[in-house]
């Protein structure tokens, strides 16, 4: 897989722009978290911020999926 990343420059380019998303994705997730957790003081809140941030791509991936295929 690196000696394909190193040879072919889309494809690096679009795996270092996966990698940044994913790692925004990350960031924001423990902002909004320590943000539900300092504000609220509650675990079940904090958990349902989890759910909210994750349902997305629950509901989505099993239309997406078969589309995109």
């Amino acid at each position: 897989m690196f000696r394909l990343l190193r040879s072919n420059a889309d494809l690096r380019a679009l795996f270092v722009a996966q990698v940044i998303s994913f790692a925004g994705d990350w960031f924001s997730f423990v902002a909004i978290t320590g943000m539900v957790k300092d504000g609220t003081d509650s675990p079940f809140l904090v958990s349902l911020a989890y759910v909210m941030f994750s349902l997305p791509s629950f509901l989505a991936s099993p239309i997406a999926g078969p589309v995109v295929d």
